[in-house]
Parts: structure tokens; C-alpha cells; sequence
């Protein structure tokens, strides 16, 4: 029933964008969950902790780190020449309309984050052949920034 879609992401769980870029940040941060700001805040304010162990933490990573990594990572094509680490997850978000939301959140590099993105592309089906590519167009932006 309802505990097994919520577990997955399905049914009557709703998040927007942003609640899921704060979520994805506080796994980055190894379980620390700050309000969001729009500008950079003079005082960070924490607003919980994600229970997490080192290992469980650890093995997240490491799945996300699949993502972009390995052939059978959702988000491989998109990622496969880039030289950046990326923790990363693809979606699809199933609403009223026949076709899903595709949506991309990753961050890099996945052991001391600076960087997160995420994408949703309303009716764009897959994740990782739509929405990851806008992500890698982001990411690589943002990098050139730093050069």
C-alpha cells in the first residue's frame, strides 16, 4: 500500500525542486539539513540531522557515484568523458499527465561537495537521456567558473 510507494517515491509523496536539492544537500553534507536560501546567508541555519552511519552514508555514495561512473549508471551517456566526480540520481515523476517529469540531482565532488545541481524537466520522461544532460551543461559551466 501507501508505505511501499512512499518508500519508492510513488503515490502521495510530494516535493518540490527545491525541498529535494536541500534533501540531496544534507546527504552531501553527511546528514546535515540547513534551511535553504536564496543568497548566501550570513548565519547558516541547521534545521536537522539525517541519522545516518559512516557505512550506510558510505554505500549512498558510492551507488551515486554508479550513476555517472559505469555503463549501467542511469546517467553514464551524459556523464562518460566528464573528469569531475559526481554523486548523482536520475527520476522520473509520475502526475496527471501521461508523460512523467525527468528530473537529475547530483553534486561533486561527492566526498566534500561545493557544487549541486538539479534539473526537472516537466514531461521529459526520463532522467538520465533528458534531464542529466541539462545537469552536465551545469555542472560544466559552473566548473569553468572556477577555472
Amino acid at each position: 500500500g501507501d508505505s511501499v510507494n512512499l518508500a519508492i517515491g510513488q503515490g502521495y509523496l510530494l516535493a518540490t525542486p527545491l525541498q529535494m536539492a536541500n534533501a540531496y544537500a544534507a546527504l552531501a553534507r553527511g546528514g546535515s539539513l540547513m534551511a535553504p536560501s536564496i543568497v548566501s546567508p550570513t548565519a547558516v541555519q541547521s534545521i536537522g540531522v539525517l541519522k545516518l552511519s559512516d557505512t550506510t552514508h558510505a554505500a549512498i555514495l558510492a551507488g551515486m557515484q554508479r550513476v555517472t561512473s559505469t555503463p549501467a549508471g542511469t546517467a553514464y551517456y551524459a556523464f562518460k568523458d566528464e573528469k569531475l566526480p559526481i554523486a548523482a540520481k536520475t527520476g522520473s515523476a509520475e502526475n496527471e499527465n501521461p508523460d512523467a517529469h525527468a528530473w537529475f540531482v547530483g553534486f561533486t565532488p561527492p566526498q566534500k561537495p561545493t557544487l549541486l545541481v538539479l534539473v526537472m524537466v516537466e514531461g521529459g520522461q526520463h532522467g538520465g537521456t533528458v534531464a542529466a544532460p541539462v545537469a552536465r551543461d551545469l555542472i560544466d559551466f559552473a566548473s569553468s567558473l572556477d577555472r
